[in-house]
């Protein structure tokens, strides 16, 4: 039997790794491998070549789209495997295979995490404001409705996410009332005044809350059909906008068929961060700082819903660059970074044995 030809080093393809990124710095580029969070100063050449064999690419290939490096070719690629930044023979190697399910932009993030802190020198504008403040439009005062007793260790164990609603009892502003109240409304400040640090039923990183909410409010006794904005200092709700079709899409799109809700949900709270309140004070830790705050927002929004026998759904799409308009800030400055579904559940398909009556207090 003869032999099988062996495969020369021309044959062997090559891979840009899934895990670098780019980043130009003072007029020079900087590559990442945000596996190892190893980091290297590159020519332009070398990132072109990185390009060329994202989808892979051969020694010959390569030689012959660069035909100026064709004599170093190999040993440049030896020196791009060392660092991580290139692999040879598969597109996703198979060792380590953690390292498959990681796209490069979380690594970067989860890596900015080990390195995150407060900034040695803040920027020189400073923080947005603590609140955000619509002195032209339309408030709805809320009252202060305090949350029926119910022992904590049970609340815990009967949370869940409820995506069937009745069609008979929608829900009552006295309920959002106690829901808001209990989940963001601020009870009081934190060091010198004007330190914009608060204090609220869900933690926050450095007591900044940068979380903004915004209700769809699609079918509240008490309350018209509009977009509000909750005001956690005056405890209201300001009309930001009005129902329309553009609100039936959102709704739509990014709460019901997210969520695979069978019908919409009596509100929606559409969740932002105002990020240079975060990132004014912590650096590379910021965006993870902002996530963190969300999901301890949503799990006291859980926890209040279920003291209130609502139905809340957490939905974890977000909208895309264009931010619908109620917000009224531009995407970089105000991101969307979660929303809740809230309604009546099902199992509670008449006005009986509510928690909360409109008669306990007045909104």
């Amino acid at each position: 039997m003869s032999a099988l030809p062996q495969a020369g080093h021309g044959d062997t393809r090559w891979y840009c790794s899934k895990h670098v990124i780019f980043i130009p710095v003072d007029g020079t580029i900087i590559a990442v491998n945000c596996a190892s969070n190893k980091r290297f100063r590159v020519a332009t050449e070398v990132v072109e070549l990185l390009t060329a064999s994202s989808g892979g690419a051969s020694e010959e290939e390569l030689r012959q789209k660069f035909p100026h490096l064709r004599s170093q070719m190999l040993g440049l690629l030896q020196d791009l495997e060392q660092s991580g930044l290139l692999h040879k023979g598969e597109e996703v190697p198979q060792s380590p295979k953690e390292w498959a399910l990681w796209s490069s932009f979380e690594l970067m993030v989860q890596h900015q995490a080990h390195e995150g802190g407060l900034r040695c020198s803040r920027p020189e504008w400073g923080p947005s404001p603590e609140r955000k403040d619509y002195p032209d439009k339309r408030r709805t005062q809320l009252g202060n409705i305090p949350l029926p007793s119910k022992e904590f260790g049970s609340l815990l164990k009967e949370r869940r996410s409820i995506r069937d609603y009745t069609a008979n009892v929608p829900l009552t502003l006295t309920e959002l009332t106690a829901f808001l109240g209990a989940s963001a409304q601020v009870s009081g400040r934190i060091g010198r005044a004007g330190a914009q640090t608060t204090l609220r039923p869900s933690p926050s990183a450095g007591a900044r809350h940068g979380l903004e909410l915004y209700l769809m409010c699609r079918n509240v006794i008490g309350l018209e059909q509009a977009v509000y904005h909750y005001d956690p200092f005056m405890h209201d709700l300001v009309r930001v906008g009005e129902w329309n079709a553009d609100t039936d899409d959102l709704m739509d799109r990014l709460i019901c068929r997210s969520a695979m809700l069978q019908a919409p949900p009596d509100v929606a709270v559409f969740i932002t961060a105002v990020m240079d309140r975060v990132l004014w004070k912590y650096e590379r830790l910021g965006l993870l700082a902002v996530y963190r705050d969300a999901g301890c927002l949503l799990q006291t929004m859980y926890l209040v819903a279920t003291c209130l026998d609502l139905a809340p759904c957490a939905v974890a799409a977000t909208t895309g660059p264009k931010m619908p308009s109620f917000v009224g800030a531009h995407p970089m400055q105000e991101i969307h970074v979660a929303s809740m579904a809230l309604g009546i559940p099902a199992h509670r398909d008449t006005q009986v044995d509510r928690c909360l009556s409109d008669s306990e207090a007045s909104v």
